[in-house]
């Protein structure tokens, strides 16, 4: 076991798109998603990756996600290289490396009540026998704040806050080391983040969890985060702890970031 739970070094995604002049045999232009990153995440630590939209953050996530995989570069996950592990030999890694997602409700089977959206990862991976799904589904749920009976409902009964806490729910199913959270306060009322952003402090403590926490409210990170690497056109240009960020920033990109906060001006 290493004290670095992820490590990603000199991370490339770049994507290829035809353009006019190439069907007549010039070459395609090509989009750097991604474009040679570095970073490490320590056990227990939240790591934050900020960037306005098309930096690059929800393309890492998936990256390391390996729902797609990088052009060049490497992903260690607690000591093993996974950049291209083979998807029979990362299925059981999978269950490691969680995300909750921006939007509850589309990540979320809307014909699919809240005791089966829980209960199914559960029986995939065999994390439970088959006749104890139900009491785990149910202690899943007061895990996340929500009540025994939420189990038999489906999606659209819940407010947006609820239906997040049961993405987190289905997210802590599967016992995991690291969880992405991409965006996973930006779509909620004020008050309603703040009540998850306390959930997720809580769980980290109680399940040992490590985050990579992607979003664009630096005011966010701020209070959440141990470490922030600020991307910008598929590359991390700064990196510091949450105070050195915030109280000295090197890099113009995160100069104008923090600028645009209106209460931190």
């Amino acid at each position: 076991m290493t004290d670095t739970l992820l490590k990603v070094d000199n991370l490339s995604k770049h994507f290829s798109l035809k353009s006019f002049f190439s069907l007549f045999g010039d070459e395609s232009d090509v989009v750097k998603a991604v474009d040679g990153i570095s970073f490490g995440i320590k056990r227990g630590e939240t790591y934050g990756v900020v960037g306005e939209s098309g930096s690059g953050k929800s393309t890492t996530a998936r990256l390391i996600t390996r729902l797609i995989d990088p052009t060049s570069g490497t992903i260690e996950f607690d000591g093993q290289n996974i950049s291209h592990l083979p998807l029979n030999d990362f299925h059981k890694i999978r269950p490691r490396i969680q995300m909750v997602f921006q939007d509850p409700y589309t990540s979320l089977n809307p014909r699919m009540r809240v005791s089966q959206a829980l209960g199914n990862p559960l029986k995939l991976h065999e994390i439970v026998t088959d006749d104890a799904i139900e009491d785990r589904v149910i202690e899943l749920l007061e895990l996340v704040g929500l009540q025994a009976d939420h189990r038999h409902r489906y999606p659209h009964e819940f407010s947006g806050g609820q239906r997040q806490r049961i993405s987190i729910a289905r997210a802590m199913a599967l016992e995991p080391d690291l969880i992405i959270a991409d965006e996973a306060v930006s779509a909620l009322d004020v008050s309603v983040r703040a009540q998850i952003l306390n959930l997720f402090r809580r769980l980290q403590k109680t399940q040992n969890l490590t985050y990579l926490f992607i979003a664009h409210d630096l005011s966010v990170v701020e209070h959440f985060c141990d470490r922030v690497g600020v991307m910008h056109r598929g590359k991390i240009v700064e990196e510091e702890s949450v105070e050195n960020l915030f109280n000295n920033p090197t890099h113009p990109y995160t100069k104008a970031l923090i600028s645009a906060i209106p209460w931190l001006t």
